[in-house]
């Protein structure tokens, strides 16, 4: 006969299996719920890949076809003109009257040069010219220049003899708009997805297209393929303005080159990435859809796994809070500790601030001294060095003082915020950088013709223009071939938002240091060349107009500011 004790334990036993069997129930739910969800995302990914990467191949070769034969018939056309004109100029001439009669024959713009106005034309058509008088009976084909009608023609030049001398070059000037259209197989191409066709010049520019308003701010839309003799395909993006914004472009691109004289033509065709595989999203969608069933079934099965800890949860919660009521008693004296700090930061600013105004004030008649003594030709001229080192000493400490006191001041003077035009402020502030750069320092600029417009500090742009060319300059003092490159236009990455990129090749900030650029009086200049405070103000500014400032640097190679800030409305500039 059993026990008492006995019968309890195997009661115990009897009630702990109902408790225990749930959680067992819903992990094993849970854990076949996670497999069939990973599987069915393997397959819905792998069965994606599959067919888009047959489908992109299938239409990449397409379009390599189409972009080799458009700059095979290209070439052609081109070739074409030249044998024309062969044909119709490489004979010798009776008379000037018999070469004019000739020339009615040609539907293009057409100069004819003398050897004696050689001298008056520009560099780049003296030498072309030089070229063909020394090479009759062949045509000199390029370059390819843009003109204010806003076409590019294309330039072919010849030499002609008139009653057995040399007469003089012809140069014949082809609309290469007119040449695009009168192209069928560019003209009249027709590719699906939203698929254009351009030709560029081997710099790059965009000569012969049926699609306008194309533009990239900040780089290069398509790839370089001058020189290449076979064609490629690729995958690229890019941005486009659409109604004044940069929106993402996804395309699959085939480009091609062809030579003509001295010029290379590269054709590209492009078409819209995402809809070539927009018909086998669907399929993703129908998985997606099952998915989601699946999540809620697993949800389902994590609900129930939940109510069955449900009570361990609410002991655990009991214990937890008392335990936080402990540490909230830490919290509140760590609190009163930082209120103590800032009460004492705060005395040390008005110290700061109040030393600063009066280190000015006393300054303020030493800088004037220190002028007269330079201005005075007596003075400068028995002491001449001593005198300008006194006026660049007392010039640079007032300056610390301003930079000092505005550095103490930030967030509690009063500052008037107005909308001013941001894209004036850089224009004007550049030209002013551009005069007192050294010799040895060129610059480079990529500004956006649109007039973008900021509410904020009318000369906050212009402040850290200031600011990033002077320390880029500073870094560039032993550069040899010393570059500053400014671009300005609408930021990719942050819709709303203007960018500001100043850059330099100068030596660098050491990696270890880089974190510390921002920091109060922290430089890496000598004591008697810099502060500490620039790089700090222009943070500051920038902070107090919702923007991000970003920094990369290499040592040896250089340096680049970028400057995000949001505007509030954009302005189209006038077509020149």
């Amino acid at each position: 006969m059993k026990t008492t004790n006995e019968t309890q334990k195997i009661n115990g036993k009897k009630e702990a299996q109902p408790a225990n069997y749930p959680r067992r129930h819903a992990l094993f739910h849970l854990l076949f719920a996670l497999v069939g969800l990973v599987l069915l995302l393997c397959g819905a990914y792998y069965s994606y890949r599959t067919v888009e990467n047959a489908l992109v191949e299938s239409e990449a070769e397409s379009l390599k076809s189409l972009a080799s034969a458009n700059a095979i018939n290209l070439k052609a056309e081109f070739r074409d003109k030249e044998e024309l004109l062969l044909s119709l100029y490489a004979d010798e001439f009776e008379s000037m009257e018999a070469l004019n009669t000739e020339l009615d024959k040609v539907f293009c713009d057409k100069l004819f040069y003398r050897p004696s106005d050689y001298e008056r034309l520009p560099a780049w058509k003296r030498d072309i010219c030089l070229r063909a008088a020394k090479a009759p009976g062949t045509v000199i084909s390029g370059p390819c220049v843009y003109q204010n009608g806003g076409y590019y023609v294309f330039y072919m030049t010849l030499s002609v003899s008139v009653a057995g001398e040399p007469a003089g070059v012809l140069q014949f000037e082809w609309n290469l708009d007119r040449i695009f259209r009168q192209t069928e197989t560019l003209s009249s191409l027709h590719i699906n997805n939203n698929g254009y066709c351009i030709v560029r010049n081997k710099e790059g520019k965009i000569v012969m297209s049926a699609e306008q308003g194309k533009e990239d701010i900040a780089d290069t839309t398509f790839p370089e393929a001058a020189g290449n003799t076979l064609p490629a395909v690729q995958k690229t993006w890019h941005y486009e303005l659409v109604n004044g914004a940069p929106v993402q472009q996804n395309e699959l691109l085939a480009f091609a080159s062809a030579a003509v004289g001295d010029e290379v033509f590269t054709v590209y065709v492009a078409e819209d990435y995402d809809m070539l595989v927009k018909p086998i999203e669907k399929l993703s969608i129908y998985l997606a859809f099952l998915g989601g069933l699946l999540l809620i079934w697993l949800l389902a099965s994590m609900w129930l796994y939940m109510q069955s800890r449900k009570k361990e949860e609410q002991l655990r919660l009991a214990l937890r809070y008392e335990k936080e009521l402990n540490e909230a008693g830490k919290t509140l004296e760590k609190q009163e500790e930082i209120l103590r700090i800032y009460n004492r930061d705060k005395e040390l600013t008005a110290l700061q601030s109040s030393l600063a105004h009066e280190f000015n004030n006393q300054m303020t008649p030493v800088l004037i001294y220190a002028e007269l003594f330079r201005d005075n030709k007596t003075v400068a001229g028995l002491l001449p060095e001593e005198t300008e080192a006194l006026y660049q000493s007392a010039l640079q400490c007032s300056d610390l003082s301003r930079q000092m006191l505005e550095f103490t001041r930030q967030g509690r003077a009063e500052k008037k915020a107005v909308d001013f035009n941001a894209s004036m402020e850089v224009r004007t502030s550049l030209r002013m950088v551009e005069k007192l750069l050294p010799e040895h320092v060129r610059m480079e600029t990529k500004l956006s013709r649109r007039e973008f417009f900021i509410h904020g500090q009318s000369g906050m742009l212009s402040q850290i223009i200031l600011n990033l060319s002077n320390n880029a300059v500073y870094a560039m003092r032993e550069t040899q071939d010393a570059v500053l490159r400014v671009m300005f236009g609408a930021s990719k990455e942050q819709e709303g938002f203007i960018c500001l990129i100043i850059e330099d090749n100068g030596c660098g900030i050491p990696k270890a240091q880089q974190r510390h650029v921002f920091e109060p009086f922290f430089t890496t200049k000598p004591m008697k060349e810099g502060n500490g405070i620039g790089l700090t103000v222009v943070a500051r500014l920038v902070q107090e107009h919702g923007g991000f400032l970003d920094v990369k640097s290499e040592e040896g190679r250089g340096t680049s500011f970028t400057i995000q800030i949001p505007y509030i409305r954009v302005e189209e500039a006038e077509k020149i």
